[in-house]
């Protein structure tokens, strides 16, 4: 009875689980026909439901810049092209996108391109959006089932195949633990920033009432130096150091 009760339990999550996956594909795979189809403002919307709902990958981020460059949307294009690049340094698409929009910048951006060690890494680790830590779930899910077996089964054999097999997809859950946490800290971390308006005039000092250093256009990107509570200490490609209002960048 205590064997079934688990076993529906299991049978139960890992249902949920996989219907939540199937779900999200699904959306993904909607945006992509939609945008196939040349509708790509639809795209957009989809594309964007799934970023905002917390999923990510750079297969979903180059897609959302595919459709806001179809749209003319300078500034979002640029800004997803580097989400996903940031995801999959290494990746030809995206590189050679980022590329293609850059033409249209007033201030050129540089289109990093290495082919460091943890670039490739984390490129030949990018998958479908939340892959890695969803298969971690399920890993620990089908270990922890089987270790319960392992405490009601009768027979010794049985025992061991249910312990040993339960140590192993721990073990492989550890692995896709760590490679989950990879993209997710790749993710949240907050390194550069791209210019939302038009044009922006950079500051000396994080006062509005301070000089002006330089001026930046839509869809350049900045690096983050530092912060305060209302702006943003960047660098621009040669090294120039200025002061801009928050509001006035999407960051990544």
């Amino acid at each position: 009875m205590l064997k079934n009760k688990y076993t529906y339990l299991f049978l139960f999550f890992l249902s949920s689980i996989t219907s939540w996956a199937i779900n999200t594909n699904e959306l993904f795979e909607e945006g992509n026909a939609y945008y196939n189809s040349q509708n790509y403002k639809a795209a957009d919307s989809i594309y964007s439901i799934l970023d905002t709902s917390g999923y990510y990958s750079s297969e979903l981020y180059l897609n959302l810049g595919n459709a806001n460059y179809k749209l003319g949307n300078i500034a979002k294009t640029i800004y997803n092209y580097e989400r996903a690049l940031k995801l999959a340094p290494g990746d030809e698409d995206i590189i050679h996108n980022l590329k293609i929009a850059n033409q249209l910048l007033a201030d050129k951006n540089t289109v990093k391109s290495s082919k460091r060690i943890d670039d490739l890494i984390y490129t030949a680790i990018k998958s479908t959006t939340n892959f890695w830590a969803i298969l971690s779930i399920v890993l620990f899910v089908l270990g922890s089932v089987l270790m319960l077996l392992f405490l009601v089964l009768k027979t010794a054999k049985q025992k061991k195949t249910s312990f040993y097999l339960g140590i192993a997809l721990y073990l492989f859950g550890t692995v896709t633990i760590y490679l989950a946490s990879l993209q997710f800290h790749k993710q949240i971390s907050i390194e550069y920033g791209i210019i939302f308006k038009p044009f922006v005039e950079l500051k000396t000092e994080p006062s509005e009432n301070s000089n002006v250093a330089f001026v930046l256009h839509e869809g350049t990107k900045v690096k983050i130096v530092n912060q305060n509570s209302k702006w943003y200490e960047i660098s621009f490609n040669n090294g120039q150091i200025a002061w801009v209002e928050k509001n006035k960048l999407e960051v990544f």
